[in-house]
């Protein structure tokens, strides 16, 4: 498909040799994603630092983490993913323009284009929208529905805003 980014093309030395000088073992480890229900960030402070801690440690951790109780309507959810498969679904050419939908330069990522190893490589693709980006984005229709989750994610009692639990290590 002409939406695919060239995986095979910008890996083909890998894809040949895909143990490099030594054989080393890729298996992954599996894990769940923690689960962090939004709701405690409105209990007392110490259930709010808990909740705020947890999330800390997962983003630093793991990179994700999933949550509940988030306020995101079904409807926001539901045209945030069909937005999403659109965007994903444009041709590669047309993604990787500078100014693509008006976006930030190098919003669209794709790959590890540095990978010398099979073990660097990686097969994915994303989009990062700056909060700053959203009111010019050229699709409309994109443009409301990340404005609306911005909204409501910003309101979240401030975490966006201040992701810093009391007497931790963490540093923005």
């Amino acid at each position: 498909m002409d939406c695919e980014p060239p995986f095979e093309e910008a890996y083909k030395t890998l894809l040949k040799n895909p143990y490099g000088d030594s054989e080393v073992d890729y298996s992954v480890e599996e894990c769940e994603l923690p689960l962090i229900n939004l709701s405690r960030l409105s209990c007392g402070q110490g259930e709010r630092d808990k909740c705020i801690n947890e999330m800390v440690n997962a983003a630093r951790n793991l990179g994700f983490f999933q949550v509940v109780s988030h306020g995101i309507s079904k409807e926001i959810l539901k045209n945030m993913i069909y937005e999403q498969k659109n965007l994903f679904h444009q041709p590669f050419q047309k993604k990787v323009k500078d100014g693509f939908l008006n976006l930030s330069t190098n919003s669209y990522r794709w790959g590890n284009l540095k990978a010398t190893r099979l073990s660097q490589f990686s097969w994915s693709e994303a989009f990062h929208i700056a909060i700053t980006d959203i009111p010019g984005i050229k699709d409309d229709t994109l443009s409301i529905t990340h404005g609306d989750f911005c909204a409501i994610t910003m309101g979240l009692h401030g975490v966006p805003r201040d992701l810093r639990p009391p007497h931790s290590d963490y540093h923005s």
